[in-house]
């Protein structure tokens, strides 16, 4: 069945559950087209933690009827761009290229999920691939603190598993083990099609109905359980240049309509340089170079955070100003023209990615993903306006709670320091 919407979208189910989601862009000269799977690394039991992130990686090394080379080659002789990643609860394989190769990309795509070789010996290369990964992400301290953050907060609970997996886990893959996750995971009921810009609806349909069309649904899986409280601070001591931190509490989820309250209070606090935080540490004092905070949302919890990085000898100060700044929050409040302020840089930032077919792509998915309908920019914007400042308020102090905090730091944190800059 075909449903037609606003902003000129589309949306057919198939008998077997696929949902291909489609948005037309009148002049766009590309189309961004992606296969998401509602799998990802909260959904890995013990012993398969990595899987998902490794199979998104072999998925690209080969099918029945094309190397890896062939896959390559054939995308870069269209000038398209062809790649994928790994979230905590999906996971996209997505192709940008120019609308009339539209055919191309599809079949790239649907060749990729249903008839990857997951040959042994490619298996065994990629595993060192993804090992260095592994190590690299470790290696860049501005990176991996998002992720030890992630895994302090949702400490015991799914979301809190690695996304790249361990080096045990990762070593103990076969390719055995990989088709049977493959089977068990990328089922019918699973996966959304989605493709923004210059494309056809019933087009993409035909193109993908024949092979995805016939995967098997898995139906519904286990209840996920309720998140426990965080975990407690933690803190690896690194010989680095800074001290990489990042700071935050839990957050609402994506179908939680105080979710555009959260978005607001985040982007007043550190969501650009007209934040709070960018304004008082980096203009009015110059003790970083980078800060900001972010809010993300997953399906039944979200989280907001604070990240930046700074001297060893500045950590103290710096993380004293945040948590000063959070309790005059948590305490006062933003005022109505921090509020309106923030409206319309959110929403000017929405207006500003609509440009980009991937991120129309990516935006499909989400809505279908998460609330099974598409969610019109007007629909957005007449959200954000109807937020009074009572209510980015009231979220704040349900929110910023001093004793919520869960703060992940990486750098010399064991070195004696400087004398600490007065907060005075």
């Amino acid at each position: 069945m075909t449903e037609r919407g606003r902003e000129d979208t589309a949306r057919t189910v198939l008998p077997n559950g696929v949902r291909i989601f489609t948005q037309s862009v009148p002049g766009a000269e590309s189309v961004s087209l992606g296969i998401w799977v509602t799998t990802g690394s909260k959904h890995e039991s013990a012993g398969w933690h990595g899987a998902t992130h490794f199979l998104e990686h072999m998925l690209f090394k080969g099918t029945e009827s094309r190397t890896s080379r062939d896959i390559a080659q054939a995308i870069d002789r269209v000038g398209g761009q062809l790649n994928g990643f790994t979230d905590r609860e999906f996971t996209c394989f997505y192709a940008w290229l120019r609308g009339a190769h539209v055919g191309l990309g599809a079949d790239l795509l649907c060749d990729m999920l249903t008839h990857s070789r997951l040959a042994p010996i490619e298996l065994e290369r990629e595993k060192q691939v993804v090992l260095e990964e592994i190590a690299h992400e470790q290696d860049v301290p501005e990176d991996w603190v998002h992720e030890l953050f992630a895994q302090t907060m949702w400490r015991g609970h799914p979301l809190g598993y690695p996304l790249l997996g361990d080096a045990d886990s990762v070593s103990a893959l076969t390719a055995d083990r990989l088709r049977e996750y493959l089977v068990r995971r990328y089922a019918a009921d699973r996966i959304v099609v989605a493709a923004a810009g210059q494309v056809n609806h019933r087009q993409l349909v035909d193109l993908v109905a024949p092979t995805l069309g016939a995967l098997t649904p898995a139906g519904d899986g286990p209840p996920e359980p309720d998140p426990p409280p965080p975990g407690n601070d933690v803190a690896v001591d690194r010989p680095t240049e800074q001290v990489h931190f990042c700071l935050g509490v839990r957050g609402y989820p994506q179908t939680d309509k105080r979710r555009y309250a959260q978005v607001l209070l985040d982007s007043a606090i550190g969501g650009g340089p007209s934040s709070r935080l960018f304004q008082e540490i980096r203009e009015n004092r110059g003790l970083v170079y980078h800060i900001g905070s972010d809010s993300v949302a997953y399906r039944r919890s979200g989280m907001l955070s604070i990240s930046a990085s700074t001297a060893p000898e500045r950590f103290d100060t710096v993380l004293d100003l945040v948590r000063r700044e959070i309790d005059r929050v948590h305490a006062h409040g933003l005022d109505d023209g921090e509020v309106e302020r923030a409206k319309e840089q959110t929403k000017g930032g929405i207006a500003l990615a609509l440009e980009n077919t991937s991120f129309r792509m990516r935006r499909l998915a989400m809505c279908e993903i998460y609330w099974g309908r598409f969610i019109p920019f007007a629909e957005v914007v007449a959200n954000i306006d109807s937020t009074a400042t009572e209510e980015v308020t009231a979220i704040a102090r349900e929110l910023l709670d001093p004793e919520a905090l869960v703060l992940a730091a990486i750098g010399p944190l064991s070195a004696p320091g400087e004398e600490k800059e007065s907060l005075s």
